[in-house]
């Protein structure tokens, strides 16, 4: 009855790690897959780098809207002044 007992044993633990190899090779390989082709489909690296680049054009658009607006304010001012 031990030797029963043992032999169904190890093939449970076996068949268990054995399962959970076979889990993480079928889940894991394909979403790490997916995922890289998906980084490559949508040019991550590339996006960051364009979104950074589009911040600080809108800080120097930002900018030269406000030197126009002071140069407009002190244009206006002095016609008044006229």
């Amino acid at each position: 009855m031990r030797k029963g007992f043992a032999a169904g044993f190890n093939q449970f633990w076996v068949g268990a790690v054995f399962g959970v190899a076979l889990s993480l090779v079928l889940v894991l390989i394909p979403i790490g897959w997916i995922a890289s082709s998906l980084k490559d489909f949508l040019h991550l690296d590339a996006t960051v780098t364009v979104t950074s680049e589009m911040g600080s054009n809108v800080e120097k658009v930002t900018a030269l809207v406000r030197e126009v607006s002071e140069l407009l304010r002190q244009g206006s001012e002095a016609k008044k002044s006229l």
